[in-house]
């Protein structure tokens, strides 16, 4: 089965950087409220060092930067949602249904999107079988047409 093509790979990108900025939030959010409250005064003085280290280089890292690189994708997400949007209208597919029901030969008719119309295609390639149409009695061909409404 053909699959669409990815038309736009950037969405990716924003979804690998926004599962980054995710992380650091927790990251941050971890450090800011969940210190033991109460720091043993035996600790040796090894880990008070690497403690302070990994506090203050998890701030300098994230703390400011993944709010900001969250609050941007966001941004990015509603621009690729409306683009979306965009993206309806009415898609005719004809088809030909043979003496046993199978359908073969799908066609769009009517194009409205490059998107739309290989999305029509790869839903009705998954219909089942047809009730074949009858001549005199008897199964014969059937050449039909069927639309498809994108609406958001």
């Amino acid at each position: 089965m053909k699959q669409l093509p990815n038309t736009n790979p950037r969405i990716e990108v924003i979804d690998a950087l926004r599962g980054f900025a995710v992380m650091a939030i927790i990251l941050v959010h971890n450090l800011e409220h969940f210190i033991f409250p109460v720091y043993p005064t035996d600790s040796p003085e090894w880990l008070n060092i690497l403690d302070q280290g990994v506090f203050n280089g998890i701030f300098s890292l994230f703390a400011g930067k993944a709010y900001a690189i969250f609050a941007l994708l966001f941004g990015f997400t509603f621009y690729i949602q409306t683009q979306n949007q965009k993206r309806q209208g009415k898609v005719v597919v004809g088809f030909i249904i043979g003496k046993d029901g199978t359908v073969s030969e799908l066609k769009v008719v009517h194009k409205a999107d490059p998107l739309l119309d290989a999305e029509a295609l790869r839903v009705l390639r998954r219909m089942p079988k047809w009730k074949p149409g009858e001549d005199k009695g008897k199964p014969c061909l059937t050449y039909f047409c069927i639309p498809v409404n994108f609406v958001l």
